[in-house]
C-alpha cells in the first residue's frame, strides 16, 4: 500500500509497473516463476498474492508463460524436421499413451516370465534359444535436455 495505493497509506507495492515489466519478460523468457521471482527481487507469495488481485495481471503472467512454451514448442518441431527423436521425446510427453516405453515382463512366482517360459520349452525338448518375441525390450535412453528446452 503505497502513496499512489487506492487503500491507503502502509508498505509499498513489491511489484512495480518496472519490476512487472521484468517479470514477465523472464516468464517470456521460459524461467519458472521460482526463478523468475528470484531474479527480479520478489517472493513466489507476493507474486501469487499480485495475481489474486489483479486478473489482467494474472492473464498477462499466463500470456508469458504460454510464450515461452510456444518458443519451446517451435523449437522441438522445428529439430523433429531433422531428428525423429526430438518429434519422439515431444510426443511421449504430450501424449505418452500413444508413446509407450516397452514395460517389464510380467512375475510368475516370483519369477520373470521370460525364465519360466524358457524352463517349460526345455522341458518339452525346445533346446533353441527364448524367441525374440518372449525377450524384454530395451527401453531408448532419454533425449536429451537440450531437445526438450
Amino acid at each position: 500500500m503505497g502513496e499512489d495505493d487506492p487503500r491507503g497509506p502502509g508498505a509499498p507495492r513489491k511489484l512495480t509497473p518496472e519490476v512487472r515489466a521484468e517479470l514477465l519478460k523472464v516468464l517470456a523468457e521460459g524461467q519458472y516463476r521460482k526463478h523468475a521471482c528470484l531474479i527480479v527481487g520478489v517472493s513466489t507469495q507476493t507474486l501469487a498474492n499480485e495475481m489474486k488481485r489483479d486478473a489482467e495481471f494474472k492473464r498477462a503472467v499466463c500470456a508469458a508463460e504460454m510464450k515461452a512454451t510456444r518458443t519451446a514448442v517451435k523449437t522441438i518441431t522445428k529439430a523433429s524436421k531433422k531428428d525423429w527423436k526430438a518429434a519422439l521425446a515431444f510426443l511421449g510427453r504430450k501424449h505418452p499413451e500413444w508413446v509407450a516405453r516397452p514395460r517389464e515382463l510380467p512375475k510368475v512366482g516370483g519369477r520373470d516370465i521370460k525364465d519360466v517360459l524358457a524352463e517349460m520349452m526345455l522341458k518339452l525338448g525346445v533346446t533353441s534359444d527364448v524367441p525374440e518375441a518372449l525377450k524384454v525390450p530395451q527401453a531408448s535412453p532419454d533425449p536429451p535436455d537440450e531437445v526438450l528446452g
